[in-house]
């Protein structure tokens, strides 16, 4: 995944300092009321921290739940990645689908995408896809990189990126093109398959389909 910073982006997150300050006027209010008519000097209050907003989010299809942006490690500003070895144990490799996306329409400017990329064992990063303030959510397929020997890696990570939306875009097309060439080559097997049947009213067309 590359390592860039320069990239523009605008994140619009409620005020940590109004949470605390609203979470301390319920607690007074709670706390004088339930002191109110006693003679007993109120107690010193322990005020809880509100947790950092959810800049992002991302659920493992059937084997996870929602996993927020805290949970991430940040490498700069605007990348993160997330170890899933003590997550799924090091079965990362069963884990076929994530779902990645943004909770709030303002996260993002209309110029920024979120960027999703998987990494396993001593592969590159790959891309995979992304989610934008247009399409906030989606289900990408991971395609877990394998060694050059057909095993799969010993651990596995996958990289976020807030990125300009002009470079996703090659991105973006390299992947359906990719796809594209995929689906000739499978049709152009099952061309040349039926074709060798050719002459043969044995088989009828929904047989030959089955058996290939």
């Amino acid at each position: 995944m590359r390592s860039k910073t320069c990239c523009k982006y605008r994140i619009v997150v409620a005020s940590a300092e109004e949470e605390g300050t609203r979470n301390f006027l319920d607690l007074l209010h709670y706390h004088l009321r339930a002191t109110e008519g006693s003679d007993k000097t109120p107690e010193p209050m322990a005020l809880v921290p509100a947790p950092p907003p959810m800049l992002f989010g991302a659920v493992f299809v059937r084997k996870s739940f929602v996993i927020s942006s805290d949970s991430f490690a940040r490498a700069d500003a605007t990348h993160w990645t997330l170890d899933l070895a003590p997550l799924l144990q090091g079965a990362y490799h069963e884990v076929r689908d994530v779902c990645l996306f943004i909770p709030n329409a303002n996260l993002l400017d209309n110029n920024s995408a979120l960027v999703l990329y998987v990494q396993a064992g001593n592969s590159p990063w790959e891309y995979r896809g992304c989610v934008s303030n247009v399409q906030p959510s989606e289900v990408f397929p991971l395609n877990w990189p394998l060694n050059p020997d057909g095993t799969v890696g010993p651990n596995a990570q996958i990289g976020v990126s807030v990125e300009p939306t002009a470079e996703v875009v090659g991105k973006e097309q390299q992947v359906l093109g990719s796809k594209e060439e995929f689906a000739k080559r499978v049709a152009m097997d099952l061309f040349r398959y039926m074709e060798s049947f050719i002459g043969d009213d044995r088989l009828g067309v929904g047989n030959v389909i089955d058996n290939w």
